[in-house]
């Protein structure tokens, strides 16, 4: 996130919304571009046949610590840009308390329930109320609905284990998730990138994508240094850690809508979105494959070689 802030400092005034300032914009970036989507991580682990091993599953527990600071950090940002049109006294309180029973009281009551015993149906239901109310209490409080929404997914118990439960909230999720992008692509439409004829325009979506690809390539590297892993490893948990999918377009929204970024910088974070997201797989087993050819070769050679003679020469006076 640090590395983003200060690579894209240079090009913030050219992303600048409405709402925004050089600084609150930069600050945005940072955020935006140290994204990892979890949920579209999971699925390219599991047809990867990996989500079971030592990198995918540390890059898991980062994506998930990282996802969480940044909306944290992504909150105080929107609310500071939106501190003009402060609500009520009442309405705050009205949110506040739409959040404590996001965080607090649903939870609870969803312990109760087994998917698997035929609550499949309420469980999905109440992850839907559990996400309304988490919108409609960020929104009242002055954050975007998104905020609150992430908030609901991130403290609702997890339903992974209730097999039930689960394929029908994936379901559910197939069905609503079209309507999303189709409004995402509306709000933007791709005719911002005309914007695209200057140098100084090329030059700001260039560093955006160079931003988001060494930044968690040198951050997997590092990681892979301290744990004491081998190089090519800990470049392919930085490429695991490249993967932003619907995370990164999602908080592009709450940029735009709030007015921190163009319309230009929405479409220039969708394109970054789509590269890493797309990249991550490949390079992902380009990079686990020249590491398993590696230890073969090592493997094969032993410490000392002995050759066989034929056996032309094995006679003596041959």
């Amino acid at each position: 996130m640090i590395v983003c802030t200060l690579a894209v400092a240079p090009v913030a005034r050219t992303l600048k919304g409405s709402a925004g300032s050089p600084l609150l914009t930069t600050l945005f970036l940072g955020i935006a571009l140290a994204a990892t989507a979890v949920p579209v991580l999971a699925v390219i682990l599991r047809q990867l046949g990996v989500a079971d091993e030592r990198i995918p599953l540390l890059a898991m527990r980062i994506a998930v610590i990282t996802d969480g600071i940044g909306w944290v950090l992504l909150t105080l940002l929107v609310v500071t840009v939106n501190s003009h049109s402060r609500p009520s006294v009442g309405l705050a309180g009205l949110g506040a308390a739409g959040v404590v029973v996001v965080v607090v009281a649903i939870p609870r009551v969803t312990r109760n329930f087994d998917g698997d015993r035929g609550d499949r149906g309420a469980l999905v239901l109440l992850m839907f109320v559990c996400a309304v109310i988490g919108g409609v209490s960020a929104h009242l409080v002055g954050a975007h609905p998104a905020i609150g929404a992430a908030i609901a997914g991130f403290t609702f118990p997890p339903v992974g284990h209730r097999g039930a439960a689960h394929r029908a909230l994936s379901a559910f999720a197939d069905a609503v998730l079209p309507v999303f992008f189709v409004c995402t692509a509306l709000a933007a439409p791709f005719q911002a990138l005309s914007g695209l004829q200057g140098w100084a325009n090329i030059g700001g979506l260039g560093l955006l994508v160079l931003a988001a690809f060494m930044s968690k390539l040198f951050a997997g590297t590092v990681t892979g240094f301290v744990l004491g892993w081998p190089r090519r490893e800990g470049v392919a948990l930085g490429i695991l850690l490249n993967c932003r999918g619907v995370t990164e377009i999602a908080i592009a929204s709450v940029g735009f809508q709030s007015g921190v970024i163009n319309t230009f910088g929405f479409a220039a974070l969708i394109i970054v979105a789509v590269l890493t997201t797309s990249t991550t797989g490949p390079l992902y087993r380009w990079a686990m494959l020249r590491e398993n050819v590696k230890a073969q070769r090592r493997e094969r050679v032993p410490e000392s070689t002995e050759y066989p003679i034929p056996s032309a020469f094995q006679n003596e006076r041959t």
